[in-house]
Formats: structure tokens, sequence, C-alpha cells
């Protein structure tokens, strides 16, 4: 589970998605993508590629996604991920991956993203090639961000 002492976390799932997002490992990559674009389950495809251990499997499946009443998370999890992979497979860069949740108790949450009422997922790349010359620890990367409303507990 998550430290969620800070709003912007990269658990132990997460880092696993970034690790097996790494160019090297394209080949299982595109058969994750082949997998997340067919009707197999999405925790069932996490598990099948090392992405998830039974525990984290059984987490996402009682308590995360189940977490916000009324709305397909898994859904719209498959399809940040589908996006960030293709993107990933497409450009030769790895996936860099956040869960974002809001919490009304912060005052720099408005800062970071406007207030979300839906689990949403947010895919894109960093800036262009020049950034690397202003900096040179600039890495290029697809940000997957997984925003979600307020913890429901």
């Amino acid at each position: 589970m998550a430290d969620l002492a800070d709003p912007v976390v990269k658990g132990t799932i997460l880092k696993k998605l970034d690790a097996f997002s790494q160019p090297e490992n394209s080949h299982n990559l595109r058969a994750a993508l082949a997998d997340l674009q067919s009707s197999l389950g999405l925790i069932d495809i996490g598990v099948k590629y090392g992405v998830l251990g039974p525990g984290e499997a059984h987490y996402l499946r009682e308590e995360w996604f189940a977490r916000w009443q009324g709305q397909d998370v898994e859904q719209e999890i498959r399809r940040g991920l589908i996006d960030a992979v293709r993107q990933a497979l497409d450009q030769d860069l790895p996936i860099d991956s956040y869960w974002i949740y809001a919490d009304p108790d912060d005052p720099h949450w408005h800062q970071i993203r406007p207030p979300v009422d839906r689990v949403t997922v947010e895919v894109f790349r960093n800036p262009r090639d020049e950034e690397k010359v202003k900096n040179p620890n600039y890495v290029r990367v697809i940000t997957l961000n997984i925003y979600t409303p307020p913890l429901p507990w």
C-alpha cells in the first residue's frame, strides 16, 4: 500500500509498471498491449506480466477498484494504460506513472490539478528534446497520471 502523506504517490505497483515499461522490454510490452486490448481482466494481465503479485491483485480487486462506487475504474485505468503503452512503444520511451489523489485538507491540491469527481487517467510525453540542452538530468518519458477524488474511507 502507498504512503498517503503526500497526494502524489508512486507505490509498489506503479514502480513495477515503470520497470516493466522499459524500452528493452518492448517485446513483452507489445504482448501486454494486445492483452489490454482484449477481454482479459486488467488484474489478470497485471499478474500475467509480474506487475501484480497475489496480494496486490487481491487489494486492487477487493478494495481499490471498489472505492469509487458508480465508476468503471478498471475501464478508465485500462484506457490510460493502452494510451501510455502505445506511446511508449511508438516513441521507444519508458512510462513514469503516478497516483495523484484529491486531498481536500491539502492547501496545495488546487495548484496540482483542479479537483476531480471521478477517477481520471492522463497520459502525456514530457516536452521537446531541447530540454536536454537546458537540463543535463532531463529524461524523456511517457507520463501516466491516475487522478482520484478524495479517498472514500
